[in-house]
């Protein structure tokens, strides 16, 4: 679910990123079960909804380099989600510190991240190649 959610914000800006990281892993729980619908389906809605919005908001409108900004919306979707459970632990019952929460994630996660890190940008600069070189759009501006 990351990746195209990575993906949409980054192509389609920060607006279509956050709807798409918002409503994907809502509807994957209720067609495959996963993500189980508590807790963690809303940890992933705010974590994937803040990786869309952040990656999108950085490189489509601050035009920061596309490294930069994936690393910057996976920082952000996590610490996002450690507020949340910092915030909501007691009325959500979950027996987690946020702390615990990103150093798992980050541990669990890595080969997920590794492969985001090194897959979006290769798919990102042939799109772009694609679309700005070819003709689909020139000199960044709509036909």
């Amino acid at each position: 679910m990351h990746i195209p959610v990575l993906l949409g914000g980054l192509i389609l800006g920060w607006r279509a990123g956050l709807l798409i990281g918002f409503i994907t892993p809502i509807i994957s729980s209720f067609l495959t079960g996963m993500p189980p619908l508590f807790p963690i389906l809303p940890m992933m809605t705010i974590e994937l909804a803040l990786y869309g919005a952040a990656s999108g908001y950085t490189y489509q409108s601050l035009h920061w380099p596309l490294f930069v900004s994936l690393l910057f919306a996976m920082a952000i979707g996590r610490i996002g989600v450690a507020v949340m459970i910092a915030a909501l632990a007691d009325s959500l019952h979950i027996q987690l510190s946020p702390l615990i929460y990103i150093i798992m994630s980050l541990s669990q996660g890595a080969l997920g991240v590794i492969i985001q890190l090194v897959f979006i940008p290769v798919f990102i600069n042939r799109f772009n190649k694609i679309i700005y070189v070819k003709g689909v759009y020139k000199n960044n501006e709509k036909k």
